[in-house]
């Protein structure tokens, strides 16, 4: 009993810190006088900043542990999510929705030797036999962070050759330079912090969409950096906040995989 009051109350606790809103205006501030750092130099400096492509390198991670809860602000409803993973073939992962604070279901993924099986609220729902499916399903759950951190800070390097440096920008109140490359139908600007190196925002401009992402808080877990909390805005309207409440690297035990 005690332990459910403790959870009601922790969730309520997410439900406020969930709902602050505010959209930070973009305020560039020079195009002139801008330093002599080429794109591939700002780039380079901010693989380094999160521990080096080395660091991040997938196939050399052995494993690795998260938790992070996700709000949807059009729809009310969060998610606490939590995986346990040692490759897209050997995975776990967890995920609880609720609205308010009220448990909505209770999802669950497990895969491990070629075989993957969903539950949903205690109950064995499917066993996902078709490759391109299995991988889609993992993919759904898994990269809506785990393929952000910092699974694009480490590949930034290698577009900087087709980035320009715009200028320098203030992004929530940090100064900032602005690099930006056209893409079919779309352009991407991405603004790194000048003292620090960690990227801030990525901007996607499209023709009828305008969507923005904001690293808006970085935190050390064990030995490296990377944003803890990040916020998604679509024209204007904030969508998705993210925060992250645990990271480490390291083999997951494996009793976690065993189906049941």
């Amino acid at each position: 009993m005690r332990k459910a009051i403790l959870k009601l109350i922790c969730t309520g606790i997410l439900c406020l810190w969930f709902t602050g809103c505010g959209f930070p205006l973009r305020q560039v501030v020079s195009h002139n006088d801008i330093a002599s750092m080429t794109p591939k130099e700002i780039t380079t400096r901010a693989v380094e900043a999160v521990g080096g492509r080395e660091r991040w390198d997938w196939n050399n991670i052995p494993g690795y542990t998260i938790i992070y809860y996700q709000c949807d602000h059009e729809t009310g409803v969060h998610r606490r999510v939590s995986a346990w993973v040692v490759s897209y073939n050997k995975c776990r992962i967890e995920i609880e929705t609720y609205r308010g604070t009220e448990k909505v279901t209770n999802l669950l993924l497990i895969a491990d030797s070629g075989k993957t099986i969903t539950y949903e609220n205690g109950k064995m729902v499917n066993e996902v036999k078709d490759e391109t499916e299995r991988n889609f399903l993992i993919n759904s759950r898994l990269q809506a962070y785990l393929h952000e951190i910092p699974g694009p800070f480490v590949n930034l390097d290698k577009k900087a050759d087709k980035a320009e440096l715009l200028g320098e920008e203030k992004v929530l109140g940090r100064p900032c330079y602005l690099l930006a490359w056209k893409q079919p139908e779309k352009e991407v600007r991405i603004s790194f912090d000048k003292e620090t190196f960690y990227l801030l925002k990525v901007e996607v401009i499209r023709k009828d969409r305008h969507m923005v992402k904001y690293a808006t808080r970085y935190r050390k877990f064990g030995d490296v950096f990377f944003p803890s909390i990040k916020e998604m805005y679509v024209n204007g309207e904030l969508k998705v906040r993210l925060l992250i409440a645990h990271f480490s690297l390291g083999l997951p035990d494996e009793s976690l995989f065993r189906m049941e």
